[in-house]
């Protein structure tokens, strides 16, 4: 099996248009919340790792338009992919017991 399966292939794809949604949230003039936009970026990984999109597909997907978005002006917000790659993890994890069960 390849990586770029349709039954991988399409979690995938919605990881990033969730990715792009929380990039445009991020974005907007006022938002200031980074803790609920951090737990966001857990839990789509953590969702779409589940669903079965490749991790790292899964982590960059959620994480990297917001690091895109930021990077210019803020190298910090490389931060943003910790919580994607432990929202995958768990993801990955809820996977592997889901297919052993």
């Amino acid at each position: 099996m390849g990586l770029f399966t349709p039954r991988k292939l399409a979690p995938a794809v919605a990881a990033l248009l969730v990715g792009l949604g929380l990039a445009w949230i991020d974005a907007r003039p006022g938002f200031d919340d980074t803790g609920i936009l951090v737990g966001l970026v857990f839990l789509a990984g953590l969702l779409f790792a589940a669903l079965g999109a490749p991790m790292i597909l899964a982590a960059l997907a959620v994480a990297g338009p917001i690091v895109a978005h930021d990077l210019p002006a803020e190298p910090g917000v490389l931060l943003a992919l910790l919580p994607a790659l432990a929202g995958v993890a768990a993801g990955g994890l809820v996977r592997r017991a889901r297919i052993a069960a």
